[in-house]
């Protein structure tokens, strides 16, 4: 448990996170002011964050981290929930459906499936991917304007608003296309998700059908190589790759606990742990937890094959043999 300073305030979020799963309030003094945080039974998290908030601002870095940590905010039930899906990933909308669980706990998957359902339905049998693509601008569904919005990654809030981002526009494709009973899958285009419907490309953000000439003349001005550009993302990597978007983003607004949780989800679904491992190491370090940095890359090294990165990686932990976790 943290002391100094902040102990006091330490020790109270303890208490609520401890309590919280049964609370319906909770209430926090801090300064001469009492703040009353009310939340409902089955998110704990909201309360302890929103605690955290009034205490520590999101760029208050290593305090906030240290104290979320302590409090414990990786939802166990997402991470069980990701591990299941990682042992047999054959959707990408189910994958979806899990991110935007993480994204907003109150999100309604069963109303998302039903809308897939209902737009399916309101389209001709044998529409193809031409068909699909111009029925999904016709009801509006094009990209966001206000790219970098968390809530873009949100299967749900794309069905509401119409708009989101490449690849959240590519889980609705897939959606759709999967209940007219068409071969769809993303794509891992350089730079831009895109999608495949019956071996026709997509791109889900302005909801056109991809020139693929024109693609690959744009690879190779770019240096990619068309042969492996086209490759087909399974939907764990799908998942994957929603979850870094969203990484981007609470790294870009320094919410480096938030980032820290993201990792605790990659690492539950991704086939690939090094990179996370090494990522995640990083953000420790950036909050001041270096107990936890150190238990990172001693997890990497375990998993790393090559010389130069295991001797990168006893490097970084040697430069953190004597540095102890900061205390707030």
């Amino acid at each position: 448990m943290a002391s100094g300073p902040c102990g006091r305030n330490t020790a109270q979020l303890s208490r609520v996170s401890c309590s919280a799963r049964s609370a319906v309030s909770a209430s926090v003094r801090h300064g001469s002011s009492k703040v009353i945080v009310r939340q409902r039974q089955a998110a704990p998290r909201v309360i302890v964050v929103s605690i955290i908030d009034l205490l520590f601002p999101v760029g208050a870095g290593a305090a906030r981290g240290h104290i979320l940590y302590t409090a414990g905010m990786t939802n166990p039930n997402l991470v069980n929930a990701l591990k299941s899906y990682a042992n047999n990933p054959t959707s990408v909308v189910e994958g979806a459906l899990l991110v935007s669980n993480i994204i907003d706990p109150d999100s309604d998957s069963q109303w998302c499936r039903k809308q897939l359902q209902e737009i399916a339905a309101g389209m001709a049998s044998d529409s193809g991917a031409a068909g699909l693509v111009t029925a999904l601008g016709e009801l509006g569904f094009t990209g966001a304007s206000e790219y970098y919005q968390s809530a873009n990654s949100n299967l749900q809030h794309v069905l509401r608003e119409r708009k989101g981002i490449p690849i959240s526009l590519a889980a609705m494709v897939i959606g759709v296309a999967e209940q007219l009973g068409l071969q769809a899958h993303g794509v891992n285009f350089p730079g831009h998700f895109i999608v495949a419907v019956d071996k026709v490309l997509i791109d889900p953000f302005t909801m056109t059908l991809v020139d693929e000439t024109e693609s690959h003349r744009w690879l190779r001005k770019q240096g990619f190589d068309p042969k492996t550009a086209f490759s087909v993302a399974t939907p764990q990597l799908f998942v994957v790759r929603m979850l870094n978007n969203l990484t981007g983003l609470a790294r870009a607004s320094d919410n480096l606990p938030r980032a820290l949780e993201l990792a605790d989800y990659k690492l539950a679904v991704t086939p690939e742990r090094l990179p996370i491992y090494l990522e995640r190491a990083e953000l420790w370090i950036a909050v001041g937890v270096n107990d936890m940095a150190r238990r990172d890359l001693e997890s990497a090294l375990e998993l790393v094959t090559d010389a130069n990165s295991r001797r990168s990686i006893e490097q970084r932990l040697g430069d953190l043999e004597d540095t102890p976790t900061r205390l707030h």
